[in-house]
């Protein structure tokens, strides 16, 4: 792997984390979960922590 490549990877990895740790927060936090009949925010956010993990297997 080249620098530049190595690189952009530790960038993709530090932001992937990132995203995690803040869904994990709104997940934690009981101040900005919503439940109503049409939405869930635990539903939400699982969903998109999912996504994201996806979404980085895909790119790795």
């Amino acid at each position: 792997m080249t620098s530049n490549k190595v690189n952009k990877q530790a960038e993709l990895i530090e932001f992937r984390n990132l995203v995690l740790a803040t869904i994990d927060y709104y997940l934690d936090n009981k101040l900005v979960q919503i439940k109503t009949t049409e939405f869930n925010s635990d539903v939400h956010f699982n969903e998109l922590k999912k996504q994201t993990e996806e979404h980085f297997q895909k790119v790795v």
